[in-house]
């Protein structure tokens, strides 16, 4: 199986036909409703059901790769850590759909008030980037152990609205990435507040140079000067280390551009 990507003309061919066909099954298999055209085109509905399918299977992303793909086509060839985080996964996404109203409405506009939830969750003993249930719970989800948490916590929101995010979202510059090739949960990115909105993520650079992005977190609302983000790890003196979530005002000056999640 070839590496898939979104191309201007459309890729095409029977393997993609076929990969379409397995998606189905699994998306069955998962009780989604999702269902595809299986034209043999590998579009956006596609690459948003692959995944769907990676992400519960247990596979890290990017899916798209012939490796990810050979797992998904062969299910039986996975590991026991796959096997592990498909259990997880699932679990974690039955306890989502059995206790609906602990995180309210799902999707993109939700996602701040989601987020909104938890300001006051603080790591400790301070300094430690850890902290039980929370933080630790947030980066455990992400098989991490002590660890700057702002991606960790942004994706937890993320997967509690409903979207389909890997560790990758850990790591700001691979927040950008993803967000620019519309890959692990990500479907758009902008450089300008104009063009963003509540639930979109804002990355920053607080060197300041406009270069690789070091901090992330969530909008609330947009304003001509300014941005209300909620953030994880953040709070106190230091913006980006604060060892909290809070609710911050922030200048446009240090922000690279905006995510958007797949929700």
């Amino acid at each position: 199986m070839r590496e898939l990507r979104l191309t201007s003309p459309l890729m095409r061919g029977r393997d993609i036909r076929h990969l379409q066909g397995v998606l189905n099954d699994r998306l069955r298999h998962y009780r989604s409703r999702t269902r595809l055209k299986t034209d043999g085109q590998f579009g956006p509905g596609t690459l948003h059901a692959l995944n769907a399918v990676g992400y519960t299977m247990g596979l890290e992303s990017p899916y798209t790769r012939p490796a990810a793909i050979n797992l998904i086509l062969h299910p039986r060839l996975r590991n026991r850590a796959q096997l592990a985080r498909e259990r997880q996964r699932l679990r974690a996404k039955a306890h989502a759909h059995a206790h609906p109203s602990v995180h309210g409405s799902r999707g993109l506009a939700a996602l701040p008030a989601i987020a909104s939830r938890y300001v006051g969750v603080h790591e400790h003993p301070p300094g430690s980037n850890w902290g039980y249930p929370t933080p630790a719970n947030w980066l455990r989800g992400f098989g991490l152990g002590p660890a700057p948490w702002c991606g960790a916590f942004a994706g937890s929101m993320i997967r509690l609205a409903g979207g389909h995010v890997s560790s990758r979202v850990t790591y700001c510059p691979f927040i950008e990435a993803d967000a620019r090739t519309h890959t692990n949960g990500f479907n758009g990115w902008v450089s300008h507040h104009s063009q963003a909105g509540p639930g979109w993520l804002a990355l920053f650079d607080w060197g300041g140079g406009g270069g690789s992005p070091d901090h992330v977190e969530i909008v609330k609302a947009i304003y001509p000067d300014h941005v209300v983000c909620v953030g994880g790890n953040t709070g106190g003196s230091n913006p980006s280390w604060g060892g909290m979530v809070g609710i911050e005002r922030r200048s446009y000056g240090p922000i690279v551009g905006y995510a958007r999640p797949r929700l």
